[in-house]
C-alpha cells in the first residue's frame, strides 16, 4: 500500500467535514426560503428556489452518504494492510496514524516508552520505503 493510500483517510475525512459544512448551510437556507419580509416584492417567475434548494439538500446528503462508505471502504483496506505487518510497533504507529488519523506528537505519548514524534515519524517513512511502496 502506498503512502498516498495510507493517508487517504484523513483527506476523506476532511472532505466529509466540507460536506457536512455545505449541509448545514443549505439548511441554514432552507429555514430561510419560507420567510418574506411583508411589503416586499416577490419575483413574478415561474421558478422554484424552494424544490431547487430541496434538491441540492438531497444531494449533498446523497454525498455525505457516499464519503462515509468511502472512508469505510479505505479503513478495511488499511486495517487489512496493517494486519499483514508482522512488526507490532509498527502495525500500532500505522494504525494511530493512518486509521485514527493522529499527529505524530500525539503518538508519541500513546506509544510511551521515550518514543518521540521525529523518530516514529522517521520510523514510519523508512517502514513505508522498505516495503518498496511510496
Amino acid at each position: 500500500m502506498t503512502r498516498n493510500e495510507l493517508s487517504q483517510i484523513f483527506y476523506l475525512g476532511n472532505e466529509l467535514k466540507l460536506w457536512r459544512e455545505e449541509l448545514q448551510t443549505l439548511e441554514h437556507r432552507m429555514e430561510q426560503c419560507g420567510r418574506w419580509p411583508s411589503g416586499m416584492p416577490r419575483s413574478g417567475g415561474v421558478s422554484d428556489p424552494t424544490g431547487e434548494l430541496a434538491s441540492e439538500l438531497a444531494n449533498c446528503k446523497l454525498m455525505l452518504g457516499c464519503k462515509e462508505v468511502e472512508i469505510q471502504i479505505q479503513r478495511n483496506r488499511v486495517i487489512k494492510f496493517i494486519n499483514e505487518i508482522n512488526n507490532s510497533y509498527m502495525r500500532q504507529i500505522i494504525y494511530l496514524r493512518c486509521v485514527l488519523c493522529m499527529e505524530w506528537e500525539n503518538i508519541a505519548t500513546r506509544m510511551g516508552g521515550g518514543a518521540n514524534s521525529v523518530n516514529l515519524r522517521q520510523a514510519f517513512n523508512r517502514y513505508i520505503k522498505e516495503s518498496g511502496e511510496q
